[in-house]
């Protein structure tokens, strides 16, 4: 048996055959049945698995959910944008960091979707970061 110690993501755990805890049920119920969660826990607790697990879900990656309830469940496969934002790493309060993100973001991804709908949305990456209010930061977890 493998463990996917420090491994957050869900393609990478499937198909690395490392043990995975089948949590997809829930999911299924949490994206058919709901309106909005706060997803609070604490660290280390499997919020990036679950963030990587639903992204890999809204791709409609069928062929990782082999095996799961969640392929029992879903009839549609549906895919829908994902715009997958990592804050790891970095300290968002400077908006000099929030400005790399978004053109890292911003230049590396042309041809994926994300890039696809800001850009029909005509959404400009400097009112982004300069619309994040600047009272409100907190710096939580050091």
């Amino acid at each position: 048996m493998k463990f996917p110690i420090g491994i957050q993501s869900f393609e990478r755990i499937i198909e690395g055959g490392f043990v995975y805890v089948d949590k997809t049920a829930m999911i299924y119920d949490l994206t058919h049945e709901s309106n909005i969660y706060f997803l609070s826990r604490p660290r280390r607790f499997g919020k990036s698995l679950l963030v990587s697990t639903l992204e890999n879900y809204y791709l409609g990656r069928k062929e990782l959910f082999k095996g799961l309830a969640m392929e029992k469940l879903e009839t549609e496969w549906n895919v829908h944008p994902v715009f997958h934002v990592d804050f790891n790493g970095a300290n968002f309060t400077r908006k000099v960091y929030w400005k790399r993100c978004w053109r890292i973001m911003w230049t590396n991804g042309k041809n994926n979707m994300a890039y696809k709908l800001i850009r029909n949305l005509k959404w400009d990456y400097a009112s982004v970061i300069y619309s994040v209010p600047s009272t409100n930061r907190q710096v939580v977890g050091r």
